[in-house]
């Protein structure tokens, strides 16, 4: 069987700076990888020097940062970002970081020169992943768009780009526009040069709103799974819900994707 390295979302604003080493390792007992949501605070109060540096000596290649979701379309954000990616000069990772924000809904070529502005910026080794959002309409245009910018991205040879598919927003943003999750998945199919530039997976359900626990929602996990497997996406899962009792709710959570992971690939 294929190794899924899966793994949370995790929130620092609430950690004190002496808490971090502690929180980590205890996480890092359980599950096998995390994503740090970057906040305002987190980086105004220092706190990201002591979560990369912790990253960087204990979850080398384990762990990610998702970065404000307005880098693309807000000035703001977008210079806030560049100055952090002077910041990571100083950690120079040996392994692969992923450095996820949202590309906003609209003409691609808008958000294209500031990729490859922050693409040339990047340090070795970091890669900026691009992750849908949630779009209640238009969701088929959309998903047109972002394997456009991907085939202009692949045609410029840029390798520090990808994509970070979200699934629970991609089948959230189809349900309330009335699309069935399996015309979406087919629909989805068809982005060829999204999927080959795929490199990590957002996963959570659905129903009045999204980023519900596994299971909480009407997602049909089954074949959400179904499609990853059979299109060779071995890349890290982040199950991006809120774990109140890791030892209870996010090993419960990881279980039913192992298994149901396993399950699907013994049928394949």
């Amino acid at each position: 069987m294929k190794e899924y390295s899966i793994g949370f979302r995790m929130k620092f604003d609430n950690v004190e700076p002496e808490d971090i080493v502690k929180v980590v390792t205890e996480f890092l007992n359980r599950f096998d990888r995390y994503e740090i949501k970057v906040t305002d605070n987190i980086i105004s109060s220092g706190k990201i020097h002591v979560l990369l540096e912790t990253s960087e000596r204990l979850a080398s290649g384990k762990y990610s940062l998702h970065l404000s979701k307005d880098v693309l379309s807000n000035a703001q954000s977008y210079a806030e970002t560049k100055n952090m990616i002077k910041m990571l000069q100083h950690y120079r990772s040996t392994k692969k970081v992923h450095l996820i924000t949202h590309i906003p809904y609209g003409n691609f070529h808008e958000y294209l020169k500031y990729i490859l502005s922050i693409s040339i910026n990047l340090p070795k080794n970091y890669i900026l992943l691009l992750e849908n959002e949630k779009t209640d309409s238009n969701n088929y245009k959309y998903l047109m768009q972002i394997d456009e910018l991907c085939a202009s991205l692949c045609k410029q040879e840029i390798t520090n780009v990808g994509i970070c598919l979200d699934i629970g927003h991609l089948l959230f943003g189809a349900h309330k526009e009335g699309i069935t999750q399996r015309r979406c998945l087919v629909q989805l199919k068809k982005m060829s040069c999204t999927l080959s530039m795929v490199k990590q997976i957002h996963i959570h359900d659905y129903l009045g709103t999204d980023h519900l626990q596994l299971g909480e929602g009407i997602m049909d996990l089954d074949s959400a799974l179904k499609f990853i497997v059979e299109h060779g996406l071995i890349v890290p899962i982040i199950i991006e819900t809120t774990v109140k009792r890791p030892e209870h709710d996010g090993i419960k959570q990881i279980l039913m994707m192992s298994q149901k992971l396993k399950n699907i690939e013994e049928m394949v």
